[in-house]
């Protein structure tokens, strides 16, 4: 498969573990890239897991030190495969979904990235195999220009990181991301490690939505990055972090007036990242849990379709293992 899975990962190897595992059993054929942010004692074990499995010639494993798109910054010239995609060391892509996207990746040229079907997952009770989950929204925009593609983010903030993209385009935003070096000039981790990730790549690519089974994303016990807080006035360093972003686009759009619209746009979406918490929630990915008693009806249609025995065959692999 002409695929790069990367992966960034910090003192999880029995995430890890796991992972390799279901890539393994599953029998996928692309590359997977492990960006470790570990402890010297936990990047040991996790080399030594990477070793003692069957995959290990497809798996490359490096100590980076860093956030996570720092560190993909960083190996960018490394990627070699035509297509790519980004996980957390705890998300499982469906290979039959991955096999039928790149398929449809190769045909078409007005498109750069694809999504599809995603489900958020976590156990109930392991043991007595219950579990709860809900529908994950991607973002996907197929605007013909980027400040549109924009427009639509910023009325309805979404990621667009779990798609699978092409090479050449994914490294258009790997560009513009400051290296660990840097990182003064976008402090902020979810500003810093997200928001200019998601808006840079849907400025430079057409993302469509398939409504292919492909990602299982699980709701995380810890998370590294600490959400905006929405009851503070916003902090020296998210203004610095917000200003970087805006500099970076005003040099990317070329005609004056589409900077001023870009900008007015900007502007509000940043404002209301504290007025509005409807949108605010998609940051607080702690609050993930809400989604999984929201969306009864969601549930229920993959319970009974088709689509849902795909993502049915990950999950009992995981209350298996």
């Amino acid at each position: 498969m002409d695929l790069t899975i990367i992966i960034p990962t910090k003192d999880r190897p029995d995430y890890l573990k796991q992972l390799i595992s279901y890539y393994q059993d599953f029998k996928f054929e692309g590359k997977i890239f492990i960006l470790d942010s570990s402890t010297k004692r936990n990047f040991v074990k996790s080399k030594s897991i990477i070793n003692s499995c069957s995959i290990k010639k497809n798996i490359k494993h490096e100590r980076l030190i860093g956030r996570p798109f720092e560190c993909t910054a960083e190996i960018r010239s490394k990627i070699t495969t035509n297509f790519v995609c980004w996980s957390g060391d705890d998300d499982l892509f469906l290979l039959s979904g991955l096999i039928r996207i790149i398929k449809i990746l190769k045909k078409n040229t007005n498109i750069s990235a694809i999504n599809g079907l995603t489900i958020t997952f976590a156990f109930k009770d392991k043991l007595k195999k219950k579990y709860i989950f809900s529908v994950y929204q991607n973002f996907s925009s197929e605007k013909k220009f980027p400040l549109q593609r924009l427009s639509d983010m910023f009325k309805n903030y979404k990621v667009p990181i779990f798609s699978i993209f092409k090479t050449k385009d994914f490294k258009k935003m790997l560009e513009y991301v400051p290296l660990k070096k840097n990182r003064n000039i976008c402090p902020t981790r979810i500003i810093h490690d997200e928001l200019l990730e998601s808006f840079l790549l849907v400025f430079f690519n057409k993302i469509r939505f398939y409504k292919i089974p492909y990602l299982i994303r699980m709701i995380p016990t810890k998370k590294f990055a600490k959400p905006i807080d929405n009851h503070r006035p916003q902090s020296p360093k998210d203004l610095k972090s917000f200003l970087f972003i805006e500099k970076i686009f005003l040099r990317l759009i070329r005609n004056k007036n589409d900077k001023i619209r870009f900008k007015n746009e900007y502007n509000n979406f940043t404002n209301n990242l504290y007025k509005n918490k409807k949108l605010y929630k998609y940051f607080k990915r702690l609050k993930s849990l809400i989604y999984l008693f929201k969306n009864i009806l969601e549930k229920n249609i993959l319970k009974n379709s088709k689509k849902f025995k795909e993502f049915d065959l990950v999950i009992q692999w995981l209350i298996k293992n």
